[in-house]
């Protein structure tokens, strides 16, 4: 073949047809390489295209965690708050309560002392008459009873009956429980 082609001489539909025969396997390589680069490049296409729907995803799905995360410590930090509010508010009611109950607890003793001291009924009548005395004045419907200086009247009038309620209240206090016998 070679001595067919020489320089200066002209080509032969035969020469072309040869030349085209020696050089179409070499095309089809070069073509199947080109298409074969062509494939891979599509594919690396998709793939990077893959790839960068997989991180815009990742990025919303962070952002939208980072947004959740934030209206969840708000909401946390609010009910923290709250509970604060609600433990001080506990602590006060507590404190009251505990100055009532030393509160309670000195009338308690007073009462248990009343009643326990073996004192004169007529004494502690006495004692309750100027007591009550003091809380009412002369519109009051008791005023009567209680008008003269020591409350005699009344004392004396009351002598038969309050031992009697005297009697009764200690019983009620022992039955609930806030004297001892």
């Amino acid at each position: 073949m070679a001595d067919d082609f020489k320089f200066g001489n002209s080509l032969t539909p035969d020469m072309i047809a040869k030349i085209n025969a020696s050089i179409q396997p070499q095309r089809m390589f070069a073509e199947s390489i080109a298409a074969e680069q062509d494939r891979m490049m599509r594919q690396a296409q998709e793939v990077g295209e893959q790839i960068y729907q997989n991180r815009q995803k990742m990025q919303e799905a962070m952002e939208r965690t980072a947004h959740n995360t934030d209206v969840a410590n708000d909401r946390l930090e609010k009910i923290i708050d709250q509970q604060s509010s609600h433990i001080e508010l506990l602590e006060k009611t507590n404190e009251t309560l505990q100055k009532q109950l030393e509160t309670d607890q000195k009338q308690l003793e007073i009462l248990q002392n009343i009643f326990a001291s073996g004192e004169d009924g007529v004494q502690v009548e006495k004692e309750l008459m100027n007591l009550i005395k003091k809380e009412i004045d002369e519109t009051h419907p008791l005023w009567e009873y209680v008008k003269d200086k020591g409350g005699d009247i009344a004392v004396a009038g009351a002598t038969a009956g309050i031992p009697i309620l005297y009697g009764a209240f200690k019983a009620y206090l022992l039955s609930k429980g806030i004297m001892l016998p």
